[in-house]
């Protein structure tokens, strides 16, 4: 059975390892892949992502309000779950796909949170 391909948007590629290995407990259909970009993951073709991870400070951009954007330029219409290490209250416009977060990296780290994100889009458990 295929697995479901899951983008993790960071510059910190510790960021892939520990989504992989959670993620990888709690949903073995799931395949983590790291862009250390948002150039990177655009090129890569997003279309083949139901779910990416990004987050909120990936260089050179400040914030959400930069990448979500070139998201919707790209044809993105997955899942976006917004990860951050602080949270500055943004809010955020219209995008043509949904929007969870910002949430805390490390709060991401814990089954209970990561769990059900990944259940949402992969139908193995």
């Amino acid at each position: 059975m295929a697995q479901t391909l899951i983008a993790v948007v960071d510059d910190d590629p510790i960021e892939v390892v520990l989504l992989s290995e959670i993620g990888s407990e709690v949903s073995s259909g799931c395949e983590f892949v790291g862009h250390a970009t948002m150039r990177d993951f655009i090129e890569a073709g997003p279309a083949k992502y139901p779910l990416v991870f990004l987050d909120r400070r990936i260089p050179p951009y400040n914030d959400y309000s930069e990448t979500l954007p070139q998201l919707t330029e790209a044809g993105f219409n997955g899942r976006v779950v917004l990860m951050t290490a602080y949270d500055p209250g943004l809010e955020f416009d219209d995008y043509p796909f949904d929007i969870q977060g910002p949430i805390d990296k490390l709060k991401l780290l814990d089954p209970e949170t990561l769990g059900p994100i990944l259940d949402a889009v992969s139908p193995v458990r």
